[in-house]
């Protein structure tokens, strides 16, 4: 699994939670990004992104 803007691979995700309808978000660290998934593995939405603009992050 891997969108389109995070290079089709995770780098290095360290943080997962799971929420109450089975959502599963994955802190995707060295992408910079936090993604968003159903239990089933399907990307449902991704944040962040290099860089010091509005809603990008630094290392999640």
């Amino acid at each position: 699994m891997g969108p389109s803007g995070a290079g089709d691979s995770f780098k290095y995700p360290w943080g997962i939670e799971v929420d109450a309808r089975a959502n599963v978000y994955v802190a995707n660290t060295n992408n910079h990004r936090v993604l968003m998934c159903r239990d089933y593995g399907a990307l449902v939405s991704e944040w962040g992104g290099p860089g010091e603009a509005r809603l990008c992050m630094r290392r999640p």
